[in-house]
C-alpha cells in the first residue's frame, strides 16, 4: 500500500480496520501522509508486514505514524515470518492504545522477535498506554 500513489493529500492513512477478529499479513505499507494503518476491533493479528519501508526492509519508506492498536491485537507471532519490521516512520512506530504486556525475556525466541529499528528515525518512540508487564 503506497500512500504517494494516493493521488490525494486527504487521503492520510493506508490501512484502517475497526472490525473482528481481523489479520493483517504480508504487506507492505509506506509513504502515508500520516498513518501507516490502524488495526481496531475484537481480537485479531498483525505479522509478516513492512511498516515504514520498501519490500526488502532495507530502504526508508516513512510514514509519519507507523502502526496503532488496540491492545487485544497481537502484533508478530511464534513462527520466523511472523515478526514485523517497523521501521523508518517519521514519528511512533508502535501506538498500543490499552492495557498491554510484554513477555518475559526467555519467552521471546531469538529470531522471532520484531526487527523495529533497521532504518534511522527522526524521533525513536514506541507509545505504550496502560503498562501490564508479565
Amino acid at each position: 500500500l503506497d500512500g504517494s500513489l494516493s493521488g490525494s493529500i486527504d487521503i492520510q492513512h493506508g490501512l484502517q480496520i475497526s472490525a473482528g477478529p481481523s489479520v493483517v499479513r504480508g504487506l507492505v505499507i509506506n509513504r502515508w501522509n500520516l498513518l501507516g494503518a490502524s488495526v481496531y476491533g475484537s481480537g485479531g493479528y498483525v505479522e509478516g508486514n513492512f511498516i515504514g519501508t520498501d519490500l526488502t526492509g532495507t530502504s526508508a519508506r516513512p510514514n509519519v505514524f507507523g502502526l496503532i492498536i488496540s491492545s487485544n491485537i497481537t502484533v508478530g507471532g511464534t513462527t520466523t515470518h511472523a515478526g514485523n519490521v517497523l521501521s523508518g516512520n517519521v514519528d511512533t512506530a508502535l501506538g498500543i492504545n490499552g492495557e498491554w504486556s510484554i513477555p518475559r525475556p526467555q519467552q521471546v525466541q531469538h529470531g522471532h522477535r520484531h526487527r523495529l529499528y533497521p532504518q534511522p528515525h527522526r524521533r525513536l518512540r514506541i507509545n505504550l498506554e496502560q503498562r501490564r508487564v508479565m
